[in-house]
């Protein structure tokens, strides 16, 4: 196995290096290589005794190793939007709770991130009460500080990013609930409401401490809603009712849905994947081997 992280992220991938090497795992099993995407990693996706390449990265990224990787065993891990959807019959408090923390988490910088929240419009306005007052508990600042909630985006870039998401959502006709400010690398929890359907806070990846929300009259347009993104990777649905909970799992296009909770995967003991420009292929114990083992059939007859 060859190993390249992130060139925005190395000491990260050069500690997990030292925990395998640690942990004996080296040797002639374990290689890790570090620099730009651009030449590392396109020579490693080229190179022909590489035979199965695993990424988690944007989608322009996986869209760039699939048409160069060539006839190899590809698992993509890749963009995310996840939605939210809030029935009417949801214990709201407890939905709001855990909505801030699946936005907000290491400042929305996961593919996993819940990065929009399609309420019901009859319970939408209690909804945000709650939102808001969740939100207003997430100090930002150096991530140090046993207080800080929320620190800094990778880099000055990601913060210009997330900002001119929201003021197009604003310019389009959303309303400012609270945070908007930016500074440095920082960007402070932001809550949004009446996102319109076709800005782009409504339909790229966020990866950044940004609350959408979008309102609807009915579940089918919730459905319609989440479904009419380019990615397919995680979603969250609250309420009580089986029946709905159910068809509004199986109706939407991603790879997870979690029930009265945020997206997380912890371990990995269940599989983890997207489809759509969310890319294919499972992560996890066990799936992951699985997705990049050759299988071999040998067939014996005996005289």
């Amino acid at each position: 196995m060859i190993f390249k992280p992130s060139s925005y992220t190395p000491i990260t991938g050069v500690l997990i290096a030292k925990a395998i090497e640690y942990a004996g795992g080296l040797g002639n099993y374990f290689a890790m290589v570090t620099g730009p995407g651009a030449t590392v990693g396109d020579a490693m996706v080229t190179h022909p005794l590489v035979r199965a390449i695993t990424l988690t990265g944007s989608t322009e990224t996986g869209l760039r190793v699939v048409r160069m990787a060539g006839l190899k065993k590809l698992q993509l891990e890749l963009g995310g939007k996840a939605p939210a959807i809030v029935l009417e019959d949801a214990d709201l408090r407890d939905a709001a709770k855990k909505i801030v923390t699946g936005s907000l988490r290491l400042s929305g910088q996961r593919c996993d991130a819940i990065s929009r929240v399609i309420a019901m419009d009859d319970i939408a306005d209690e909804l945000i009460n709650y939102i808001t007052k969740e939100v207003s508990e997430w100090v930002v600042g150096d991530p140090r500080d046993p207080k800080v909630r929320v620190g800094p985006l990778i880099d000055t870039n990601a913060v210009e990013r997330v900002h001119s998401m929201i003021d197009d959502a604003l310019m389009k006709g959303g309303k400012l609930i609270h945070g908007g400010k930016y500074w440095l690398t920082y960007h402070e929890p932001t809550v949004v409401d009446n996102v319109n359907r076709k800005s782009r806070l409504a339909l790229e990846e966020t990866f950044g401490p940004v609350i959408p929300i979008i309102r609807v009259k009915s579940v089918d347009e919730a459905i319609e809603v989440a479904n009419e993104v380019i990615y397919g990777l995680d979603a969250a649905v609250f309420g009580r009712d089986v029946g709905t909970l159910w068809r509004v799992a199986r109706s939407l296009e991603v790879g997870e849905v979690t029930i009265n909770d945020f997206p997380r995967h912890g371990l990995g003991l269940f599989p983890f994947g997207g489809v759509k420009e969310s890319g294919f292929g499972r992560e996890g114990v066990g799936f992951s081997v699985e997705d990049v083992t050759e299988l071999k059939t040998i067939v014996i007859t005996y005289g």
